[in-house]
């Protein structure tokens, strides 16, 4: 049995189709864990998981504080939040209302890589 990775995806506002035809591509026995970091307006409901559902055999969650990461899963940044990984647990952070710039993607890759150190992965993803 092949090792489980942890790999980020890191993923524009508008990078819907470029996420799509990722996880369309991936093996039908993948069992490495996804996260899904992208840059969500907080006025907009996502619809990333019912659209993702389509396009992968994959099992998909919205992240929820002091989640286990387990095998085979995508995981989904929920909007208004920010993410980090500790200890092998996701957890949420509320996005600071009186910050212009948030830059939920590096936080987490920064997060990952204090973690896995060389052994983080991560994939960058554009919209337009």
């Amino acid at each position: 049995m092949a090792t489980t990775r942890l790999i980020a995806v890191g993923a524009s506002a508008g990078g819907l189709e470029a996420l799509k035809a990722f996880f369309q591509n991936l093996p039908g026995d993948d069992n490495n864990s996804y996260v899904v970091i992208q840059h969500l307006s907080p006025d907009y409901k996502s619809m990333m998981g019912e659209l993702l559902a389509k396009s992968t055999n994959l099992q998909i969650e919205q992240i929820k504080d002091n989640m286990e990461i387990l095998p085979g899963r995508i995981y989904l940044i929920p909007p208004v939040n920010n993410l980090v990984i500790q200890n092998g647990m996701l957890h949420l952070l509320e996005k600071p209302k009186d910050q212009k710039l948030n830059l939920p993607i590096d936080m987490f890759l920064q997060s990952l890589a204090e973690y896995k150190t060389d052994k983080a992965i991560a994939v960058i993803l554009s919209g337009t």
